[in-house]
């Protein structure tokens, strides 16, 4: 009887370091994948700006095209845009 408990302790022991060397693992593990998420959100977040100032800027610059157009067609005595103002800004267009 006596032997068998020592048997028993004795996979119980090495058991636990077992686990504890996979807990270990386990730990350094999670500790790399929280620092690759961190620096992908981080990323992410400097790609998700430089697209919120690319689309700033596309507006700002849509908005000078229409304007073009509007001060061509005023001048010009249009009222909706013509074949001549389209090929006149198309290099200039952005949609």
């Amino acid at each position: 009887m006596k032997r068998k408990t020592t048997k028993a302790i004795e996979l119980g022991t090495a058991r636990v370091g077992e686990l504890e060397a996979l807990l270990g693992e386990t730990l350094a593990k999670i500790k790399e994948l929280k620092s690759k998420r961190k620096a992908t959100q981080e990323e992410q977040y400097k790609d998700q700006v430089a697209l919120d100032e690319a689309e700033e800027l596309r507006m700002k610059e849509n908005k000078v095209v229409r304007s073009g157009f509007r001060e061509y067609h005023r001048g010009a005595g249009e009222c909706s845009p013509c074949w001549a103002c389209e090929q006149h800004f198309s290099s200039l267009m952005f949609w």
